[in-house]
């Protein structure tokens, strides 16, 4: 049910980020921006030797303050696969990050990114949320494909983090 609930906000999400694309271009501006991505994260520290690797799709919403700096938005789902260790069969974990940030573009496709938020862990029935965070650097090579790398972590009662990858399709640029 929560993951439903989880799937249901990203929705919302992404229908809201559209309506509010078009009426922005619509009035001839450029301040909004939306793009879904495909992500991959290969995990760091006591979690690579359970659940080495995730995969899963994030939407990502900014608004231009000026050229060179936007304030965003970010939400979705990576799936975090468990393995086999010592004999013991390690579940999957589904993560949900809420966060929200800041883009810093030196250069016209470079951009830097810092975010904070809270981010969900959803594994065999159970869920517990903490502080997450990131940062990360991303290049536009094309007119609509931005790809980025990050590290992301989240705090509770320790810290669990990884490295990911992201390619996005900008959807309003």
């Amino acid at each position: 049910m929560k993951k439903l609930s989880v799937l249901l906000a990203t929705l919302l999400f992404s229908v809201f980020a559209f309506g509010q694309g078009y009426r922005y271009k619509a009035a001839g501006g450029n301040k909004l921006k939306f793009d879904v991505g495909v992500d991959a994260a290969g995990t760091l520290g006591d979690m690579a030797t359970f659940i080495p690797f995730g995969i899963g799709v994030t939407a990502k919403i900014g608004y231009n303050v000026t050229p060179k700096f936007q304030l965003n938005a970010t939400t979705g789902i990576i799936e975090f696969l468990g393995t086999t260790y010592s004999g013991i069969q390690y579940p999957n974990e589904a993560y949900v990050p809420f966060r929200v940030g800041f883009s810093y573009l030196p250069a016209p496709k470079f951009h830097i990114d810092a975010s904070l938020g809270s981010g969900t862990f959803f594994v065999s029935g159970s869920s517990g949320t903490g502080f997450s965070y990131s940062t990360g650097l991303g290049y536009t090579i094309a007119d609509r494909i931005d790809v980025s790398t990050r590290y992301e972590g989240v705090s509770k009662q320790g810290t669990t983090s990884w490295i990911g990858f992201r390619v996005a399709y900008r959807i309003i640029k």
